[in-house]
């Protein structure tokens, strides 16, 4: 059993838009060392205590002088006897030993970014990231019960990526928005799934970092040396070296589909020269990553890319990373074949995939819209929809698949499509003002019609008479609005 101590931990308390911290004295262990001890864990729990860790960081920002904790990873959170979380007061004496712990090079490396090699500066970005690893490590260090399904496994692989990709204009800027991230656990849930353990990939980086430790380092030497000699050695040190190379090779993956970062994942398969799979495959991530490369030259690796996958015995999961990476890649291309050799991909990739993510699922909207197909476009867009929760998302989905029911000659398709929209979000005014524009730009609708509707909205919300767009389409239509009636301009 992990052995329980005791350490002072913090105590916050949330008052209005302020927090006050005490310290107080717990027995509890350390959540690195608790983890070691119990491999399984609860998936409610497991909610609850991501929720718990964001919560209290959140409320400890609010503290006066809106200070920072700055050390931010699975040795500074205790685990009490009651399995309540708590964040090591770091100024207690009593903690000296733990806070020297987390100095050491090894937890450095692991729980900080690269460019911050030492705990030196604190920040709210640098918080957030040491939430992303905690998160990642626990994911990584447990097994669910009863296992994440595929909706919670994409939630969290978006919510981590959102931490960590401090280069990001998706990065969380705030604690507070990392908890819209954290899924509900249903406690009706009894069915099994049929998935992955939660981001099983995770578990590839500790071993990459145990094998690229010993870089640099003679291979240790079979202890029967009259086992094969020189032959069988020289045999086993390529073996060692090939595992270690498709270990890389998993890395870089998972840094690019995952975590999608970029950077990292072209600095793994640079290193990798000499290997068809990976210098193609660092050509793809250069495209997305903002990387000085030509269609043509994106176009020729896709097309070696795909011989890799034809060409070896792969596993299911291994051909969806690959069908992945490729259609990623062809997303990037703006030429008609390309968008057909994009959906051929993307047919033998549904045909294999437990469950396509929504960014692939956009890809071949798109790639059907282009081609003519929106029919096609419609069904898919609907698809993405059922995947995605965030509300600024939804409403651009409800905006692109109005405008392709529109490019099918299906106006009241598209006007359905808003309605439904404006149903499930009544807040929006982007779709209100879709929804007023396409009312208008439709012939067979009277103007009096769009008249009475634009003054429902106005007097729904009123805010939207400040919104630049609003503005534009009043003037373009020629109407105004006095005493909160709408007029024709004369």
């Amino acid at each position: 059993m992990a052995a329980k101590d005791s350490y002072d931990v913090l105590r916050l308390i949330g008052h209005g838009k302020n927090s006050y911290v005490s310290s107080e004295n717990v027995m509890g262990t350390p959540l690195i060392y608790w983890l070691k001890y119990h491999p399984h864990l609860e998936k409610e729990r497991l909610f609850q205590w991501m929720r718990v860790i964001a919560e209290q960081l959140e409320q400890f920002h609010k503290c006066r002088g809106k200070p920072c904790y700055q050390y931010v990873n699975p040795y500074s959170v205790i685990v009490t006897e009651e399995k309540e979380l708590y964040f090591l007061d770091l100024g207690a004496e009593s903690n000296e030993e733990m806070l020297r712990k987390m100095q050491q090079r090894s937890v450095r490396e692991y729980f900080l970014p690269r460019e911050d090699a030492y705990y030196q500066r604190a920040s709210i970005a640098l918080d957030i990231y040491g939430i992303g690893k905690t998160y990642q490590y626990l994911l990584s260090e447990t097994e669910q019960e009863p296992p994440l399904t595929k909706r919670e496994i994409i939630k969290l692989q978006k919510l981590i990526s959102k931490c960590l990709d401090r280069h990001s204009k998706q990065v969380f800027q705030k604690v507070s928005d990392i908890q819209k991230y954290i899924p509900e656990c249903k406690k009706t849930e009894h069915r099994k799934n049929k998935i992955f353990p939660a981001v099983t990939l995770l578990a590839v980086v500790f071993t990459v970092i145990f094998l690229s430790a010993g870089k640099g380092q003679e291979v240790v030497k079979s202890k029967s040396e009259n086992e094969g000699g020189q032959a069988v050695q020289e045999e086993k040190e390529l073996d060692e070296k090939g595992k270690e190379r498709g270990l890389e090779f998993e890395l870089a993956l998972l840094y690019f589909l995952k975590l999608q970062d970029y950077e990292e994942s072209i600095r793994i398969l640079h290193q990798m020269k000499g290997e068809p799979a990976a210098e193609n495959l660092e050509v793809i991530v250069k495209s997305l990553g903002g990387g000085m490369v030509s269609e043509q030259e994106l176009r020729e690796a896709l097309r070696e890319f795909e011989k890799e996958l034809e060409g070896n015995n792969l596993s299911e999961k291994e051909r969806c990373d690959y069908y992945e990476c490729l259609l990623r890649g062809y997303a990037q291309l703006t030429g008609e074949e390309d968008k057909k050799e994009l959906l051929r991909l993307g047919q033998a990739y549904e045909r294999i995939a437990e469950e396509v993510p929504a960014e692939l699922l956009a890809n071949m909207a798109d790639a059907n819209e282009k081609c003519g197909q929106y029919e096609e476009a419609l069904r898919i867009y609907e698809r993405v929809m059922e995947q995605t929760e965030d509300h600024r998302e939804k409403e651009v989905l409800y905006e692109r698949e109005a405008q392709v029911a529109v490019s099918a000659d299906m106006p009241e398709k598209g006007l359905e499509i808003l309605r439904k929209g404006i149903q499930e979000l009544p807040e929006s005014l982007e779709l209100r003002i879709a929804y007023l524009k396409q009312q208008c730009e439709d012939r067979s609708i009277e103007r009096a019609v769009c008249m009475a509707e634009i003054e429902e909205v106005i007097k729904e919300l009123p805010t939207i008479l400040e919104e630049e767009q609003f503005q534009k389409l009043m003037k373009e239509y020629g109407f105004r609005v006095e005493g909160g009636k709408v007029w024709e301009e004369n």
